[in-house]
């Protein structure tokens, strides 16, 4: 099944494939319906039953997670785990039966007050810097990268 004619530089096979395509052709949707009837007997006599069911979602072959492609950072999850960790700890640590001195958590300079926003911000900027800078040449690599169906080694082929 040689999609094209690069050889694969770790086998010689020309069994290769872009690993673009191979991404794609590895994903696909589920969508299904199903009715269930059953017919069950018991103290009062007999009864009939029935269920639907419905099932959405993907499914996603070794192949294409193998070849996916690069992933950017995100932005809001790690925001939120960034916010709700130090808030789910403190609530913690004031349900704990421990003896937690009354000047800890008071006046402007709360553990909340400054290295919440502090994370945020500092988590923004690895994202963007990320984002902008490093994900665009690791996704030109990936759109000249191949993958061999013989061996799965991965290799880059620049077509020019």
């Amino acid at each position: 099944m040689a999609t094209n004619s690069f050889h694969c530089p770790n086998c010689g096979s020309a069994d290769t494939q872009k690993s673009s395509l191979a991404y794609e052709n590895g994903l696909s949707d589920i969508n299904t319906r199903s009715t269930t009837l059953g017919l069950f007997s018991g103290r009062g006599g007999l009864g009939l039953g029935a269920g639907r069911t419905k099932t959405k979602g993907s499914a996603q072959t070794k192949l294409s997670q193998k070849t996916a492609p690069p992933a950017k950072k995100r932005y809001v999850k790690p925001l939120i785990f960034i916010i709700l960790a130090p808030t789910l700890l403190n609530l913690i640590l004031h349900l704990l039966p421990i003896n937690i001195p009354n000047n800890i958590g008071n006046g402007l300079m709360t553990f909340e007050n400054w290295a919440i926003p502090l994370a945020c911000v500092a988590w923004i900027y690895v994202a963007r810097s990320y984002n902008t800078k490093q994900w665009p040449s690791l996704k030109s690599i990936w759109d000249k990268a191949f993958i061999c169906l013989r061996c799965d080694n991965q290799f880059v082929m620049d077509p020019h």
